[in-house]
């Protein structure tokens, strides 16, 4: 795993950053410009998140997923690795701000930039964090003021939606014909919409260990369960709780959708 400068000819005065996974790739970008990018000024203390990648479900990189409300928490999973490999690796204090809500970017600061923003001195930020002293009201609504979140993300008290609806573009083609509607095990489940062309297989985008559910929209579709090999019409699910699904085969005289559900 590797912290790695992200370099575009169109933002060549930006600083940039780039996580890459076995299963997800992150890149991040410093948001002001600086004509000192590269040499002259190689790293920055704050950046933003502006692409995540599926590896597995879009291995060309097609499906932008960094302002799906899906991908919140593991984009702050793989944001704060990568804020730890650019310490080990630049020696550079960045440290993930205070949690923002689902459709916006996360923000990585470090504590310089944030007591910059709130008005007061590194160590307060450090001792508020740590839980040895609070910051007063007025400097709390200045840093959601600076911050552009409410107070409840900011003191992590802000509750996922309910419903959460997710909308996403399924006319979209991947190589993998994955569509990820919620990938969000903390969520409860994890739902893809996986469309199959005329004798094309797939498989589930990620191993899982727990239930799963296989249901059929259209088409016809045989379901890999290792010994038994259960074939679904439209309107068909199958659950696998002791076995795993391994895989699925679109039967049909064209194309076939189906769900896969993992909870």
């Amino acid at each position: 795993m590797h912290a790695e400068y992200e370099r575009e000819d169109r933002y060549h005065d930006q600083i940039g950053r780039a996580l890459r996974t076995t299963s997800h790739t992150l890149a991040v970008r410093a948001p002001a410009r600086n004509p000192s990018a590269g040499h002259l000024r190689p790293a920055a203390v704050e950046y933003r998140v502006t692409h995540l990648y599926d590896n597995d479900a879009d291995p060309y990189q097609r499906q932008n997923l960094a302002r799906d409300p899906g991908f919140v928490r593991l984009q702050r999973q793989l944001a704060r690795r990568l804020t730890d490999r650019i310490g080990a690796i630049e020696g550079v204090e960045v440290r993930m701000a205070p949690d923002v809500g689902p459709g916006t970017r996360v923000l990585i600061s470090s504590f310089d930039e944030l007591a910059q923003r709130a008005g007061v001195t590194p160590a307060a930020i450090s001792q508020a964090e740590s839980g040895r002293r609070g910051l007063s009201l007025d400097t709390v609504v200045r840093l959601c003021e600076s911050l552009d979140v409410g107070l409840d993300d900011l003191l992590g008290i802000g509750g996922r939606p309910s419903p959460w609806l997710a909308r996403h573009d399924r006319v979209v083609p991947t190589p993998s014909g994955t569509v990820p509607l919620f990938d969000d095990a903390d969520a409860g489940a994890r739902v893809h919409h996986v469309h199959l062309g005329e004798g094309q297989r797939g498989r589930p985008p990620q191993p899982h260990k727990g239930p799963e559910v296989v249901a059929v929209a259209t088409g016809l579709v045989l379901v890999d369960l290792g010994e038994s090999t259960p074939v679904l019409r439209a309107g068909d699910a199958v659950m696998a709780s002791d076995v795993v699904v391994q895989g699925w085969t679109n039967l049909a005289d064209g194309p076939s959708t189906l769900f896969w559900i993992a909870t």
